[in-house]
């Protein structure tokens, strides 16, 4: 598990330098471009047109969440040093499950005190 954790921050790392940098190089003389464009020739471009608002990607926060809280299971059981091939499949699908039922239960406890507070604050609108 720490070797998939430290090749996930070297891919990261790697990642921001051979993408992210080109980018903002390319961003920041983009910019600089546009910049110097008089007004009349601005007005000529139309990159950002009529679009659609719908986006077919997201959920990637939860999914980050439960590899961090499944990392700490892991780290916690004392099996971070140990070989992915020495797990048993009940192993893995027991610590998933824990994990996810620890997120339930550290952001299901939030949201029933603001569905509570919530409805106490309806009831009492309500003549």
């Amino acid at each position: 598990m720490g070797y998939l954790v430290t090749f996930l921050l070297h891919l990261i790392f790697w990642e921001v330098l051979l993408i992210g940098v080109p980018v903002i190089i390319a961003v920041v003389a983009g910019w600089l471009w546009w910049r110097k464009l008089p007004a009349e020739e601005r007005e000529e471009y139309h990159f950002f047109g009529k679009r659609s608002r719908a986006t077919s990607g997201g959920g990637g926060a939860i999914s980050l969440l439960h590899f961090i809280v499944f990392c700490i299971k892991v780290f916690t059981d004392g099996n971070w040093d140990v070989a992915f091939a020495t797990w048993t499949f009940d192993y893995l699908v027991y610590s998933c499950l824990l994990a996810l039922i620890w997120i339930l239960i550290i952001s299901g406890i939030p949201v029933a005190l603001g569905i509570l507070w919530w409805m106490r604050h309806e009831m009492k609108k309500k003549p």
